[in-house]
């Protein structure tokens, strides 16, 4: 039974009397599969200095090779491909993926025919709230910032055009902002001018004009 009050279910305790930082206790689970062979994974417990555990989980990859593929650390911070996380959740792969990318979002709502939005929200308990993700608009994808209410704040589409202010879902030119107040421009002097760059718009603070 549980130690603590109100713990009644029963359960199953595997004790490793070990009394050495890094000693573990495994439950090791080995279905059968198809090529007749026993699959094996295993989820256990690791001693720390700290008298809290780190949990794992991993699976056996080879006759005698095991590799832990989760962890959860004694301040609960969760490592994938990791077994010394950072941050509450910490994901890491050695090996490149071809378009970068490490973590997957999806919604499964999309037909190809709707508007969807997937993507990471960002809250707090005080500030404004912010989304970024991915929206697809039958089928044409846009990467984009949101805030709390879906409003888009800035849109990237698929050619790298992108779009500031509430409204650019579909920016026209490289950068197309939509917007009544203005933009600032880098101020310097003739003297901080970059060389040998073609096509820039800057502001010359020393005779105040623009300058290209």
């Amino acid at each position: 039974k549980f130690p603590w009050t109100g713990g009644s279910a029963a359960v199953l305790k595997i004790n490793n009397p070990s009394a050495v930082t890094g000693s573990a206790a495994y439950l090791d689970l080995a279905p059968s599969s198809v090529s007749g062979l026993v699959d094996h994974a295993y989820i256990g417990a690791i001693s720390n200095a700290s008298d809290i555990p780190s949990i794992i989980i991993g699976t056996r990859t080879g006759v005698t090779a095991w590799s832990e593929r989760m962890r959860i650390d004694p301040n609960g911070y969760v490592g994938i491909g990791t077994a010394a996380p950072g941050k509450r959740l910490e994901v890491r792969d050695p090996s490149p993926a071809a378009d970068g990318g490490i973590i997957k979002i999806a919604n499964d709502a999309d037909t190809g025919s709707n508007t969807t939005f997937s993507g990471l929200y960002l809250g707090s308990p005080f500030g404004d709230d912010y989304a970024v993700g991915k929206k697809v608009v039958s089928g044409t994808s846009y990467f984009q910032v949101r805030d709390v209410a879906g409003g888009e704040m800035m849109t990237i589409d698929s050619s790298g055009k992108v779009g500031i202010g509430t409204g650019a879902t579909t920016p026209r030119v490289s950068l197309d902002i939509l917007a009544t107040d203005a933009m600032v421009l880098p101020a310097g002097t003739t003297g901080q001018r970059p060389a040998g760059v073609n096509g820039m718009i800057r502001y010359n603070s020393a005779n105040g004009k623009f300058e290209g």
